[in-house]
């Protein structure tokens, strides 16, 4: 049995399993933070900053299905 796929590049809220506007308001609100903890930080760099926030604007939108549709393990 292999465990599930998550979604990340840009995923914040790790409760609903896309990346929109929820994500960004993560990032948002953690910016600046250079805490380990910070679920703002989707690039795990140990800052939340532009980086971040590039992330979750490029895989807007993007669920499991659609990152690992094709998948096969």
């Amino acid at each position: 049995t292999l465990t599930s796929l998550q979604l990340k590049g840009g995923n914040a809220n790790w409760t609903d399993n896309i990346i929109d506007s929820g994500d960004a308001g993560v990032v948002g609100g953690g910016w600046g933070s250079t805490d380990i903890n910070n679920n703002g930080d989707v690039n795990f760099s140990g800052a939340v900053d532009i980086l971040d926030l590039s992330l979750v604007g490029a895989n807007y939108n993007m669920t499991s299905a659609s990152a690992y549709g094709s998948w096969t393990p």
